[in-house]
């Protein structure tokens, strides 16, 4: 194709992403108090695999501070990213099969709980609600990366990825470079990604410096 992108722009300029405020954080913050008692707090540094499945016992944890991601077991492919509070372990306690690990993108600081605590923690504080709630939330951001996924060419799901990186906090958007931020979530080819994003660089629909990126203007609706 052509150097230059000449098309329409969309009509809307980002897809509808959730947000920190989305988050049903005081039904996390209920949970985190009724298992105060049973809480191990442990550290990671960036770069650790984590699993709730170890020493032949089933975890939860709830992610107090950092960066984190759940990536696909079978190829490590990255399907969501967590911020503080996050609580992680409800899908495997109820359906038990180890398809995600996690993996600590900055130091973390998690709070560890064993299964069995948790479970007698919401039956006997009836939390079962506050569970609920965390749990939609969790399939609703699936279901919009799938959505962003589904049936989109590779320049909408690159369009989409971006619009992604810039609602990630600052601190982790600035650490990491956008093709392996889209690399690491999708199976587009590198080749792909870097086509498109040099060339909506070029038409100033991008702010890119050394692979970072730091705007995201109005971007055409076809490619």
């Amino acid at each position: 194709m052509a150097a230059e992108i000449t098309l329409t722009p969309l009509k809307k300029n980002a897809p509808a992403l959730f947000t920190q405020d989305d988050k049903p954080t005081e039904h996390i913050l209920a949970l985190q108090h009724a298992l105060t008692p049973f809480g191990k707090k442990c550290s990671f540094p960036a770069g650790k695999k984590i699993r709730l499945f170890h020493n032949g016992i089933r975890h939860w944890f709830l992610l107090q501070s950092g960066e984190m991601s759940a990536c696909r077991d079978s190829d490590g492919l990255k399907i969501a990213n967590f911020r503080e509070p996050s609580l992680a372990g409800i899908a495997e306690t109820f359906y038990p099969k180890e398809l995600l690990f996690f993996l600590a993108e900055s130091p973390v600081e998690l709070l560890m709980y064993q299964e069995s605590d948790v479970l007698e923690t919401l039956a006997r504080e009836n939390l079962w609600q506050s569970l609920v709630y965390i749990q939609a939330y969790i399939i609703q951001t699936l279901s919009i990366r799938d959505k962003l996924l589904s049936g989109n060419d590779t320049y909408e799901i690159v369009c989409n990825h971006l619009h992604m990186l810039m609602n990630e906090k600052e601190a982790f958007r600035l650490s990491t470079t956008v093709p392996r931020y889209i690399q690491q979530r999708t199976q587009l080819s590198r080749s792909g990604i870097m086509k498109i994003l040099s060339d909506l660089r070029k038409g100033d629909y991008i702010t890119i410096e050394k692979g970072v990126l730091y705007a995201v203007n109005r971007l055409p609706k076809r490619y």
